[in-house]
């Protein structure tokens, strides 16, 4: 046991008096009990805070914990684990336990009573290994945690590829104390992570994501680069995956065939990742990009499945861009010959994503630029994203995609709008909205020069009659759409 007192702000504080409490109740009763793990550490690195959350530990079973403490509901009984309620606070208790066995890469299979050294040894961390006994002000530290945090190190407690193994989600765990706390990991622990990331695709998305939730903002550049330090392997597996799916081809076709077929497919990402500085800023989006691509982008809507996520709003309009992107909507050639009715119904598809690029103010060229880096482009002569990067290589990667379309057509548009709402004055918004996202998209497609199979009769602008096409089917478009909401 290591001496240990804890500063008057923090000892006097009611959260803090509050755990002792719980403490002071179940020792009264014979049984020990301790404040156990991240709430220690913090205790230790930051003396004058108190931290959210106070985790317990103790030898007594859970039924003699309710009987303690009634006011006790379970939240984890197969693991000995209530949250007991003491005022305003919340606080889990939990009986010592050892455990075995990680069958499902989350949960141990074998769960039983231990004694503290048991229930120590099945903690992730030595700095997250500590035992405080308030009552005696004593630190108990089974594995050096104190000598690793004076290295201010991260290190496993016992076999780092073991402890890893047994929970993927401790390598994102792993990066994210380093990152927050402002630690290095140690050379054993970082090895194992290094080489267990292709794990990761063990765990659920919702999970990773939620841990990438946590890291706080002046620790996310080094989160990412600690992700980057691993990231290959990962996607050295999404590769393997892909040929493992060649291999399950049906007989007239080559395996060789379907790897080429996959490997030139627009949403299938490149075996390696190439990130300038910006990039770490959204450790959100580059995890995104590898859990899209492990799965597929048209697998699912992944817009929807993000939805949920902690992660900045610049990068959710990140996973939309992708979704877009793999699914080829900025592809602005038709597959298949049309007819002129179905001609109208692609380009009436294609103006709105145009209208989508248009109101894109969080995305800056060097986003799109590092995101579309890891892409094969299917078709770049027709593909509006590519031209777009190829035709503003020389701008500033500060400037927004919505900056940059409006810098490719200011001077052309100006007239034409001033028409177009002279034209507008006595009709609905919906018409005057559809007549500007036209004439805007027609003349960004000829500022662009692409090669499209399929143009909609008033493509060109400058011919006779072609103003008028534009504005009459304006007002059927918008006259449908009100047709539609009566």
């Amino acid at each position: 046991m290591i001496s240990h007192k804890l500063t008057t702000s923090v000892s006097k504080h009611p959260r803090t008096q509050a755990a002792r409490q719980i403490c002071e109740l179940l020792n009264s009763k014979g049984w020990q009990a301790y404040w156990v793990g991240g709430c220690v550490r913090d205790f230790l690195l930051n003396p004058d805070q108190v931290p959210h959350d106070i985790d317990i530990a103790t030898n007594a079973s859970f039924n003699d914990i309710c009987q303690i403490l009634p006011n006790t509901r379970a939240i984890g009984k197969a693991f000995g684990v209530g949250l007991c309620q003491v005022n305003e606070f919340a606080f889990e208790v939990a009986t010592f336990r050892k455990e075995s066995d990680y069958a499902d890469r989350r949960h141990p299979s074998k769960v039983g009573p231990g004694s503290i050294e048991e229930d120590s040894t099945r903690r992730d961390f030595t700095i997250n290994a500590f035992y405080y006994d308030p009552l005696n002000e004593a630190l108990l530290d089974f594995h050096d945690g104190m000598k690793d945090l004076s290295a201010r190190q991260l290190r496993c407690v016992g076999n780092a590829a073991a402890r890893l193994h047994e929970d993927p989600l401790r390598i994102l765990r792993l990066f994210r104390f380093a990152a927050n706390l402002q630690l290095t990991i140690e050379g054993e622990t970082l090895s194992a992570a290094t080489q267990l990331t292709s794990e990761l695709t063990h765990i659920s998305l919702e999970r990773v994501l939620l841990e990438i939730g946590k890291v706080k903002a002046q620790g996310i550049t080094e989160f990412a680069k600690n992700f980057l330090s691993a990231e290959k392997i990962l996607l050295e597996h999404s590769f393997k995956n892909a040929s493992k799916k060649a291999e399950r081809t049906p007989q007239n076709k080559s395996r060789e065939q379907t790897i080429s077929e996959l490997s030139s497919h627009p949403v299938f990402m490149r075996t390696e990742l190439r990130l300038p500085q910006e990039a770490f800023q959204f450790p959100g989006s580059i995890l995104a990009l590898i859990c899209i691509f492990n799965e597929g982008v048209t697998a699912r809507h992944w817009p929807s499945v993000f939805n949920s996520w902690p992660i900045a709003a610049e990068e959710r309009t990140h996973i939309e861009f992708l979704q877009r992107l793999g699914e080829g909507q900025f592809n602005l050639a038709s597959a298949q010959p049309l007819s002129e009715s179905e001609v109208l119904g692609f380009w009436k598809n294609k103006f709105e994503t145009i209208r989508w690029a248009q109101r894109q103010n969080k995305l800056s060229l060097g986003e799109i630029r590092w995101m579309c880096d890891n892409f094969n482009c299917a078709n770049p002569q027709s593909d509006l994203i590519f031209a777009l990067n190829t035709k503003t290589a020389h701008l500033s990667a500060n400037k927004t995609l919505a900056e940059t379309i409006e810098l490719l057509i200011s001077a052309e548009a100006k007239a034409l709008r001033q028409t177009i709402h002279s034209w507008a004055q006595n009709k609905s918004p919906a018409a005057l909205g559809w007549a500007r996202l036209m004439s805007d998209s027609l003349l960004l497609l000829a500022v662009l020069n692409l090669k499209l199979n399929a143009t909609p009769p008033f493509f060109n602008l400058a011919s006779a009659g072609a103003f008028n096409s534009l504005c009459d089917l304006s007002l059927h478009w918008s006259e449908k759409k009100q047709s539609k909401r009566k």
